[in-house]
């Protein structure tokens, strides 16, 4: 459910949903594990080689060959043929071999998210865990192993947070916290569930399985609860853009070339880049100062408006947007615009007031307000318009917003109103879109439908 993954999201487990390379691990060091007793000889290990890779691509099929899964079983393959011909693996080997032939086979997966996360991840792990783990060294068993957990989660956070930045804007702070309980429990779990579907003929058995998955299952639904309710447990509204992911990847190449090889060259490198960032960022901080734009968004069967000016947004939507709508239309707008103010206001409101000289807005009918925005004018029509006398000048504006499948017809409209464009929302539905389009065309003025052409962006300045 949105509430579950939203759980695991902001507790930075969400990984252990997504069926990956971890779960193809386990499969394969469970197998690898019982039929250890057909190692001794050649054919034994040829029959053993042939129920691991079978086993491991059923897996991948059935849990819908994602990219990390189709990546986590050509690596094991590679392994395992590496094993059978007594070929010592070089895990980068693996990894290049595995990402070359998934590429080969459709080369769009380079632009998949999970396939860029699940390489660095795995790269990060296998790069920056070994040296990680060496920095402390425990003589306590209990204390190894879980400085082991710490310096995996570390490693792969390393690689990765640049995209997960970029791609998401978001930081899951408590992150070390969260995968030193949820990945030990993912491995007990699957195991679990193996030996429940082996002793299935057994009821008994099998229930008592069961009944103890459901309870570490709700234990850690609890725990991730009460660590995504952390007000300090997600770091969330981060600006993050191109030039950032790039300069946040020669930082850690720099850093970690410096901790390796104590080269002041590197030191240097990093500094500078740092620099860089911060003149980046004082930039874009001076641009936004200068913005100004107003944007129809497309929010599926949602009248939602938006000013935006300085580092303010003032928006406007229908009373029954609900808060993931509203979320996924405007907050990767919100954050790219760098708006740390934002204000909503209902549509059907009496009366609206701002805190923003720039922005007038008068109610003129029923459901229909006038606004002006520094050099722009527009209405929003939210209801039929009542039988007017036709004026002798009409108002001229540069926008009419047409809302809510409202009872108008735009010939009618035209004589009260001069638009220099009309601008349909994703309140309406297709049907009268669609007539309202055809009017448009045929009366030469100029429309924009936003379920169909995406969200309408009106830039004065930036």
């Amino acid at each position: 459910s949105r509430e579950t993954k939203e759980i695991f999201s902001k507790s930075g487990a969400i990984h252990i949903l997504a069926v990956s390379g971890l779960h193809v691990g386990i499969i394969f060091l469970i197998l690898n594990f019982a039929l250890k007793f057909l190692d001794h000889n050649n054919k034994g290990r040829i029959f053993k080689s042939i129920i691991i890779l079978i086993s491991i691509w059923i897996y991948a099929f059935i849990t819908g060959l994602s990219p990390s899964i189709q990546r986590a079983s050509l690596m094991f393959s590679i392994i395992v043929f590496g094993n059978l011909l007594n070929k010592q693996n070089s895990i980068y080997q693996s990894l290049a071999l595995s990402a070359f032939i998934l590429l080969l086979i459709n080369p769009y997966n380079l632009t998949e998210i999970g396939f860029q996360l699940s390489y660095l991840a795995v790269f990060g792990i296998v790069y920056f865990q070994p040296k990680i783990f060496r920095l402390i060294v425990f003589k306590n068993s209990i204390l190894t192993y879980l400085w082991a957990l710490i310096a995996v989660s570390i490693a792969a956070q390393i690689t990765t947070f640049p995209l997960t930045l970029y791609y998401f804007h978001q930081f899951p702070s408590l992150f070390i916290l969260t995968n030193l309980l949820i990945v030990p429990y993912a491995f007990i779990i699957m195991i679990l569930t193996i030996l429940g579907l082996l002793f299935s003929i057994v009821p008994p058995v099998s229930i008592f399985i069961f009944s103890g998955i459901e309870f570490l299952t709700n234990s850690i639904y609890s725990f991730l609860e009460f660590i995504k309710n952390q007000n300090f447990a997600l770091i969330e509204n981060i600006y993050f853009i191109e030039p950032h992911l790039i300069l946040s990847f020669l930082i850690i190449f720099f850093i970690s070339s410096f901790i390796i090889q104590k080269s002041k060259k590197y030191a240097l490198s990093s500094l500078t880049v740092i620099c860089i960032i911060l003149i980046v960022n004082l930039f874009i901080d001076y641009e936004f100062t200068k913005q100004k734009k107003y944007v129809v968004y497309n929010s599926s069967g949602n009248s939602l408006h938006a000013f935006y000016t300085n580092k303010k947004c003032y928006i406007f939507c229908d009373k029954n947007i609900d808060e993931s709508s509203f979320e996924y239309a405007v907050k990767n707008d919100l954050i790219y615009s760098g708006v740390k103010n934002d204000k909503v206001y209902i549509i059907d409101n009496e009366k609206i007031s701002f805190d923003c000289n720039e922005i007038y807005c008068q109610k003129i009918l029923k459901n229909c307000y006038i606004f002006q925005f520094n050099t722009i004018k527009l209405v929003i029509i939210n209801n039929a318009l009542p039988d007017l006398a036709i004026p002798d000048h009409k108002l001229h504006l540069d926008y009419v917003i047409l809302s809510n499948n409202t009872k108008i017809d735009v010939n009618e409209l035209i004589k009260i109103f001069s638009p220099g464009k009309i601008i349909i929302d994703s309140s309406n539905n297709y049907k009268i879109a669609k007539k309202w389009i055809n009017q448009c065309n045929n009366l030469g003025i100029p429309c924009h439908y936003t379920k169909s052409d995406g969200a309408f962006e009106h830039i004065l300045s930036l």
